[in-house]
């Protein structure tokens, strides 16, 4: 009786030593495991930073509204001058066209 006392004995110590093992090696494994997953979250925070960083730069150099908005009337007002002078320009060379053909037909 003691000698198959002894051999479960063996066997169950044989399988605490197993599952020692597994356990101990997934662990391990777990503890890579999170590093790795802690090291590339790492890797896209600081990517995320500098997209976040770019952005926040682009968005600066943005004009606001009110600049926006004294740029237009000041563009409506340069249109208005510009019109003004292609009619006064329009009437100079109509003006021009009568004086040449009447110093043509004086001849």
């Amino acid at each position: 009786m003691s000698a198959a006392l002894i051999a479960w004995a063996a066997i169950g110590l044989s399988l605490v030593a197993v599952l020692y093992a597994f356990v101990a090696t997934r662990q391990v494994d777990n503890k890579a495991h999170i590093e790795s997953v802690q090291s590339e979250l790492t890797r896209s925070i600081a990517a995320l930073r500098l997209r976040m960083d770019m952005a926040e730069t682009q968005l600066r150099s943005v004009p606001e509204a009110a600049v926006l908005t004294e740029l237009r009337v000041k563009m409506s007002s340069l249109e208005a001058s510009q019109e003004a002078l292609l009619r006064e320009s329009h009437r100079t060379g109509a003006a021009m066209a009568r004086v040449e053909d009447y110093l043509l037909k004086a001849k």
